[in-house]
Order: structure tokens, then C-alpha cells, then sequence
């Protein structure tokens, strides 16, 4: 069942497998450091840390490799088992095999979703907060949503296109490339879910910079006055760090939402029609019980949620201007109308054009982290 495989000395750890991995491609390219402590800030700890991102990690992340190295672990536990799994009783075998799964399923594969880094420079992925409001949705508005907002950024072309991704907080990697959006559905006041997230982000941000042998530290954001777009908000600052600062860093500072409630009170005041029957006027509002929404409305607020959702992750890529001229990156944008509910060719252009912008900014320098190992106990912060 488990196939041959040389167990290491003593029990050991995903952590321990790779850093012993990275510190051997380390060594393999400084033999003359092999055996000594990196100091944390020096360009050296910087090339340690990149190669168990971008290559030792990255290499791990498959699945016969993942079952690989719980196998590792496993025997790392039951060195004796090692070619004699066979012989054990039935329920031991059982047993151990359960115990396996919870090796590779809750040890291997969590670690390494943390660790990884969402890849390229290019990396251009929309990730949704699969929180309690946006789960709590029937799964035909979910993947309407999801549909509607890839329809949306279908133009993004050129090196990689758009991927939209629905993710549980806890599953988040660490760090987000310049070309990666997060939005959050959510069921406050947008103002006071980004500001609460950049808040957060900042501490997160500031933290890593400080690991990565920057001196440059971001400023506690001031209370957010900005107006609200329709039913949401977004506030980017993705930027590097001056050279005079230290080793330069790329973060990626970004925050929005789009509040449900507002969503759907807005369709049922401008968007559901009026019927008239026997002289008496009747809507057939989107009710407060998601249960009870039939499937045009499922589709409607699919639909008007995906809109609302490219809107505000425009705003996590174009600086400016702050909105389009016309069209769904538009201040006035409409949800449904007569023509088609789209980007403007002109923004088309500008978000495409912005997109390129931050990934030549980002270029090879160290990402902050913006939710690292250490932050995950602490308040999300998207």
C-alpha cells in the first residue's frame, strides 16, 4: 500500500523535510556557507528563503509528491512497519493507514497550501473569500458569481489570463503577487471591512518587510473617508521599497469588499419590476431567506454580484483614473440594462495595460508576506 521508501533518523517534520531540502541546493551553490546560521536581513537568508519558495516548495506541491512525503513522515513514526505493513492485523492496518491520511491530508497538504507561493510574477488570480456570507449563498449564485467575473476579465491576455478562485480563509497563501486581486463578500459596511483588513495587513506587512532586511515601514492607515462605490469598496497600494530602505521589497497592499445586503436592497429598489394587477402594484423582491429565492433570482443576484465584484477588483488594479468613463469600471455603472453590462473598450485597455504595469514592477524582488505562518492565529486579513 505504501510502496518502498527509506525512512529518515527520528521523527521529523514537513518544516524539517524542507528546510533540510533547501539547505542542499543552499550549500550545492555556497559550499563555503554549508553549516553556518544565515543571518535574518542579509541578501543570503533572502537567496535561502527564495529557493524554498520558488523551488523546493513548488516542487513538493503535487500530489504523488505530497503522498511521498507523508509517507516519510509516517515511517519517521513506525520505522518497524517499514515492510511489514502487510503482516499486521487487518484493524491495525486499518488504523495506520487513517493515521496516514491524516499524515498527508493535515500535515503535508496544509503545510505546503501555506508555504507555496501563488507562483510567477504573472500569477493573475482573482481570489474570492469563501467566508461564511459568500458559503452561505446557494451554489447557483456562487457559480454565476464566479462565471460572471471571469467573463469580465476575459480580455486580460498576453502572458497568463485571469483565474478566479473561491478559497477558505485558513487556505490563503502567504504572499499575493501584484498581479492577484482579493475580494471579500461581506455582510458590514464595506468602509469598515477594508479598513479593519488594511489595518491588519499593514502590521502583517510591516512584520515581513522588517524580515526580509528592509527598513521601510508603512504607516498606520488614517480612518477611511472615502465614498463608497454603489455597495462596495477597494483601496490598492502595491508598491516596492526604495533601495536607500535596505534590500527592496514588494508589497502587495489591497482591500475589498462588496456588502450583500446593500447588493441585494439595491436590486429590489431599482432592478425588480413593478407588476400591475387589478390596479394593484406587486414586486417580487428578492427575499431576506436565501432558501426562499427562486432560480431567476439565484441568477440575478449571480449576476449582479459578479458585476459588483469586477468593479471593485478594477480599483485593485487600475490607480487611475479612480473610475472609467463609461462602462462597468464607470462611478454611475448599471448592473443591467439594455446593452451588454461590460468593461469599456478604453478601460479594457488601461486595466490590461495597469495589469503589465505591476508585474514589471513587482519584477524578482521578495514579496511580503501579507498572511504569513505566524499571523495565521490572528484576525484574517482580507
Amino acid at each position: 500500500m505504501f510502496g518502498e521508501v527509506t525512512p529518515p533518523s527520528g521523527p521529523i517534520t514537513v518544516a524539517r523535510l524542507t528546510g533540510g531540502l533547501t539547505n542542499l541546493v543552499f550549500w550545492a551553490r555556497h559550499p563555503n556557507l554549508q553549516g553556518q546560521t544565515l543571518t535574518p536581513g542579509t541578501k543570503e537568508a533572502a537567496e535561502w528563503s527564495k529557493i524554498l519558495k520558488d523551488e523546493v516548495t513548488s516542487a513538493l506541491h503535487n500530489s504523488s509528491t505530497q503522498y511521498r512525503i507523508g509517507q516519510l513522515i509516517f515511517f519517521s513514526r513506525h520505522p518497524n512497519i517499514l515492510g511489514h505493513f502487510k503482516q499486521q492485523p487487518q484493524a491495525q492496518q486499518q488504523t495506520l493507514w487513517n493515521e496516514f491520511l491524516d499524515i498527508r491530508n493535515n500535515i503535508v497538504q496544509p503545510w505546503l497550501a501555506l508555504q507555496i507561493a501563488r507562483g510567477t510574477v504573472n500569477s493573475r488570480t482573482i481570489f474570492v473569500v469563501d467566508n461564511d456570507v459568500f458559503r452561505g449563498l446557494p451554489w447557483e449564485t456562487r457559480t454565476r458569481a464566479g462565471d460572471e467575473i471571469a467573463s469580465q476579465f476575459d480580455f486580460v491576455n498576453g502572458t497568463a489570463k485571469i483565474t478566479v478562485m473561491f478559497l477558505d480563509p485558513a487556505r490563503f497563501p502567504e504572499e499575493f503577487n501584484f498581479s492577484d486581486a482579493v475580494i471579500t463578500v461581506t455582510d458590514l459596511p464595506p468602509n469598515v471591512h477594508v479598513d479593519t483588513a488594511l489595518r491588519q495587513q499593514v502590521n502583517n506587512l510591516n512584520r515581513a518587510m522588517g524580515a526580509l532586511g528592509s527598513r521601510q515601514r508603512i504607516p498606520a492607515p488614517a480612518p477611511i473617508r472615502l465614498s463608497v462605490d454603489r455597495y462596495g469598496l477597494a483601496i490598492m497600494n502595491k508598491f516596492v521599497t526604495p533601495a536607500t530602505a535596505g534590500p527592496q521589497v514588494a508589497v502587495p497592499l489591497m482591500a475589498s469588499a462588496v456588502d450583500l445586503n446593500d447588493l441585494i436592497k439595491y436590486l429590489n429598489e431599482e432592478y425588480i419590476p413593478e407588476v400591475f394587477h387589478k390596479g394593484r402594484s406587486t414586486k417580487d423582491e428578492i427575499p431576506t431567506d436565501k432558501a426562499r429565492w427562486t432560480g431567476p433570482q439565484r441568477e440575478m443576484v449571480g449576476i449582479a454580484l459578479g458585476r459588483a465584484i469586477a468593479h471593485e477588483v478594477r480599483h485593485l488594479y487600475v490607480r487611475n483614473p479612480d473610475h472609467a468613463a463609461d462602462g462597468l469600471g464607470s462611478a454611475g455603472y448599471r448592473l443591467f440594462g439594455q446593452n451588454t453590462i461590460a468593461f469599456s473598450a478604453a478601460d479594457r485597455t488601461s486595466i490590461q495595460s495597469s495589469i503589465t504595469a505591476l508585474e514589471g514592477q513587482q519584477g524578482n524582488r521578495n514579496v511580503a508576506a501579507s498572511y504569513a505562518a505566524a499571523e495565521r492565529a490572528l484576525d484574517f486579513p482580507f
